[in-house]
Formats: C-alpha cells, structure tokens, sequence
C-alpha cells in the first residue's frame, strides 16, 4: 500500500465531536489530516485506499514501521465538518451532494463522481470551484 508523502493540510476542521483510536495497519505511515479507512480485512486503520471502508481523518502523524498490525495505534477524528480546499471542481449547485475520494494514496483528488470511487461526506456549504465545507458524517 503507498503511503502519503506529505500531511494533507487543506482540510480544516470546522467542527468535531469524537476522538477515536484504533489499532494501525502494519508496516505503513499515517499523516495529520489525512483520510482513513478501515482495511479490506476490517482489521487496522490505514490511509484510505480502494476497497476500504472509510473510517475519519487522521488526528496526528503515526508510523508503524513494524510488520504487525496493532503494535501502533492512531487517533482520528469521527464524522468532523471541514473546510476542504483542493476539490476537482464543483459548483453551487453541488451543495448536498456526496464527496468522494478519487485518488485513494493523494486525498486531495475529491470528487462528485461517484464511479468507482469512497463516498466521504457530503458537501454542505460551497465556498469556490475547488473548496466547500465537507460533512464528512454524511455519506448516504
């Protein structure tokens, strides 16, 4: 699984309620602010990636650099509203759609297209072509 090369900064949180915490994957890298998602095997938190199960954004950076799932744990915050910056365009008439994650190892490709594609939360407030505020609690 590629890990992500830098934190991804263009989301600020707005509003959160929940900290959770939750075993990591083996042998990977989580940064601040990055997506997560809940392995195929249900089983450790890891950088969303295609057929996972998307689960928070990353509350700080964690690396297990050990082959064993569960020998780090990664904080992560449950369902918070961000301001996201850096979607592929969208327009107003997008407000109430869902967001999803395109490019699972480079969170910033965010979209409204839907085709093989993580929802992650549902867009609530535009702001620009490429920013809106996300709820990211909202994926149905």
């Amino acid at each position: 699984m590629a890990a992500l090369a830098v934190d991804y900064r263009d989301i600020e949180l707005l509003d959160w309620t929940r900290i959770g915490e939750a075993d990591m994957c083996a042998s990977d890298i989580i940064y601040k602010n990055s997506l997560l998602g809940w392995a195929a095997t249900g089983i450790g938190l890891a950088p969303l990636s295609t057929s996972y199960i998307f689960a928070g954004i990353a509350f700080e950076q964690v690396e297990n650099a050990v082959a064993t799932i569960g020998a780090k744990r990664v904080k992560y915050y449950i369902n918070p509203i961000g301001l996201v910056r850096g979607i592929a365009t969208i327009a107003r008439a997008n407000e109430g759609d869902l967001i999803y994650a395109a490019n699972t190892d480079n969170p910033a490709d965010l979209t409204v297209v839907s085709t093989s594609n993580i929802a992650v939360g549902t867009i609530i407030e535009f702001k620009t072509t490429t920013s809106a505020v996300i709820d990211f609690g909202r994926r149905a």
